[in-house]
């Protein structure tokens, strides 16, 4: 539970020094400060996260928890995610600074989001397409990369985790034909998903060419169940927890 929250602009170093100097000892379960470094994308992202390091190790802070992006994506030639990068490159040249990246495929809650997912296409309708129909990707429930994250930042000894990068993906790769028959479990009438090329689906060259990075993010890791102790979320169990935001608006 949180205890108390500062706001500040993570693009002005001023505030953001401010902002870690309230820090309190009551505040802090160990004898040293920790770190998860998450923020929204966006054209200042690398700066804003820069300078909240720099600010986290003039206080002090011993370990960082990075939230980063799936690798394929890292890998791509443009685009606003390059700016994980930047920050993960900035995290290894930090000395004394120990750091584990978490690199997170899709996530499973994105599903029910315009272009990336299905569940606005299935709004008003009970059919749709969409180019992952018929492709195998590893999603992963939200909840279990902070999970991870809430693991490893509470650990006794964070540093075996150190210098790590931690692929996250959900148990097993599924398509979105068969998102739409866990989403027939729990609407009132059978959906059903059918492919589409990607050109049709959007126009944007950039969104393209991100969709279609993401089609390739197939591949499966054991990192949440070795973390957790438990198997990842699966698709069937995350949608039955998120039945109402798949529900039709008619």
């Amino acid at each position: 539970m949180v205890r108390d929250a500062i706001e500040c602009d993570y693009t002005d170093t001023d505030a953001v020094s401010a902002a870690f100097s309230k820090i309190r000892p009551g505040l802090i379960s160990f004898n040293e400060l920790r770190l998860f470094l998450a923020t929204g994308n966006g054209p200042r992202q690398a700066e804003a996260e820069c300078n909240v390091l720099q600010a986290a190790r003039r206080v002090g802070v011993t370990y960082v928890v990075k939230l980063s992006t799936a690798t394929q994506v890292l890998e791509m030639e443009s685009g606003p995610y390059q700016a994980h990068r930047q920050v993960e490159a900035a995290l290894q040249q930090a000395e004394s600074l120990c750091y584990t990246v978490l690199r997170p495929n899709i996530f499973m809650q994105m599903t029910a989001a315009p272009l990336i997912g299905i569940g606005a296409a299935l709004a008003h309708t009970d059919a749709c397409v969409h180019p992952f129909a018929d492709t195998p990707i590893s999603m992963v429930d939200a909840r279990d990369v902070g999970a991870v994250a809430a693991t490893l930042l509470s650990a006794r000894e964070p540093r075996e985790r150190n210098a790590q990068i931690l692929e996250l993906t959900g148990p097993k790769a599924v398509t979105y034909r068969e998102l739409a028959q866990c989403l027939s479990s729990v609407r009132p009438r059978p959906v059903s998903c059918e492919p589409v090329s990607l050109e049709e689906h959007v126009s944007a060259p950039s969104l393209r060419a991100f969709l279609g990075t993401l089609s390739r993010c197939s591949a499966t890791s054991t990192t949440i169940e070795e973390c957790l102790g438990r198997p990842a979320t699966p698709l069937a169990e995350f949608v039955l927890r998120q039945a109402a935001e798949f529900q039709p608006a008619i």
